[in-house]
């Protein structure tokens, strides 16, 4: 169990700051916050396998197939959505 105020600084961190990462290390990477205002609710995501996928362009998320359909999961929360952040490619930063 975390202490007090760090449970505290999290639901600080998701309120004030819309910062939905913050409570991935309490809840697990099975469930996601969605805050709105003052209230936080906490769904049960259903787990799908994927595979790594190619994708022609550079994107936040990563690119993985899903059956026959290619999708993009968040790397912190591994979500899959339908479309990608698109980035610019660089050689410097790349995110491939």
């Amino acid at each position: 169990m975390q202490p007090r105020e760090d449970l505290k600084t999290k639901l600080q961190a998701l309120s004030g700051a819309s910062n939905d990462y913050s409570p991935v290390d309490i809840l697990g990477k099975d469930q996601h916050v969605f805050s709105m205002g003052t209230m936080a609710y906490v769904a049960s995501c259903i787990a799908v396998e994927g595979r790594k996928a190619d994708y022609h362009n550079c994107t936040k998320e990563i690119p993985i197939r899903v059956g026959n359909k290619t999708r993009f999961t968040d790397l912190f929360t591994y979500i899959p959505t339908n479309f990608p952040t698109v980035l610019p490619c660089s050689d410097l930063t790349p995110v491939r």
